[in-house]
């Protein structure tokens, strides 16, 4: 089995360099991730919200909210 969404979540939670590659190629990363098409378009959603210079806050906020789906 491949990565999964806690992979990329616990990922996100610890490398600002994945993160920033993330906002920048999102579809390139999540393709080496197997993730449902749910979970996809929730990490989608949650990277739409940032502005194009995110602050601390709104970077937070994306953490949260991938932390949420993967409670879920």
């Amino acid at each position: 089995m491949g990565l999964r969404l806690p992979d990329l979540v616990g990922r996100a939670m610890i490398a600002s360099e994945f993160l920033i590659e993330l906002r920048r190629s999102p579809e390139t990363v999540l393709a080496q991730y197997d993730l449902t098409e749910e979970e996809g378009a929730v990490v989608r959603r949650a990277l739409q919200r940032l502005d194009r210079h995110p602050t601390p806050q709104q970077i937070d906020e994306l953490k949260d909210a991938l932390l949420r789906r993967l409670s879920t």
